[in-house]
């Protein structure tokens, strides 16, 4: 099995990662209930409010 290549970047939004790639890294299956505190748009939303900030956490 050949290993897995993974990489990291630092952006300053979350609107800088596309939602659908976000989105992906959650898991979407059945037996797994949705969780709308790691759906982009709630983090998009925080962020945007300013309730998600450097200075708020």
């Amino acid at each position: 099995m050949p290993e897995a290549i993974l990489s990291a970047s630092i952006v300053n939004s979350v609107a800088e990662i596309p939602a659908a790639v976000w989105n992906g890294l959650a898991p979407s299956h059945a037996a797994v209930v949705d969780n709308p505190f790691v759906d982009h748009a709630f983090f998009l939303a925080a962020e945007q409010s300013g309730s998600s900030t450097r200075r708020t956490g």
